[in-house]
């Protein structure tokens, strides 16, 4: 989105770098606080936006993929 890397992310934000990787690949979303800090570290209202947007979708993605979902 702004040509980051993982390591500035993770300072900029002040989260772990294994942190945003998880995120990332999907292993893990990010908690209430760390998503916080995370929006803080984006320069433009714009990113917090694309930011929350990509959390949201991989929220969506998780829950289609859960068993016993009545979508599948």
């Amino acid at each position: 989105m702004l040509g980051w890397s993982q390591a500035e992310l993770a300072k900029a934000g002040n989260v772990s770098r294994q942190t945003i990787a998880d995120f990332e690949r999907g292993a893990h979303m990010p908690i209430g606080n760390n998503l916080a800090s995370m929006i803080k570290a984006f320069p433009s209202h714009f990113a917090s936006v694309m930011l929350l947007r990509t959390v949201d979708k991989k929220i969506t993605q998780q829950q289609a993929t859960q068993p016993g979902n009545c979508n599948q």
